[in-house]
């Protein structure tokens, strides 16, 4: 009977543990520095898989060279020889 409590004791505390550890308040979030440059845009980003954004401040510049880039690799890939283009040939 005695090793009967204790091992109901040991199952509740463990019990007790596990619920207190899911409780637990999510970690803050730490926002980027932002430069001190006034055409500076922060924006939240979700990656696929995580439930937690991440805030990615650019310049203007960068982004509109990084809207470049994908821009080039499109038309790259769209005007590419191995892939059949408009008109079915």
């Amino acid at each position: 009977m005695k090793r009967l409590f204790s091992l109901t004791r040991m199952l509740l505390l463990c019990a007790t543990a596990a619920l207190s550890a899911c409780a637990a308040p999510p970690p803050p979030v730490q926002l980027a520095e932002a430069p001190q440059d006034k055409d500076v845009i922060c924006q939240r980003e979700e990656k696929l898989g995580t439930l937690f954004p991440k805030v990615r401040c650019r310049s203007a510049q960068q982004i509109e060279a990084e809207r470049a880039e994908a821009k080039a690799f499109g038309d790259a890939v769209a005007t590419h020889p191995s892939l059949p283009q408009e008109g079915g040939k």
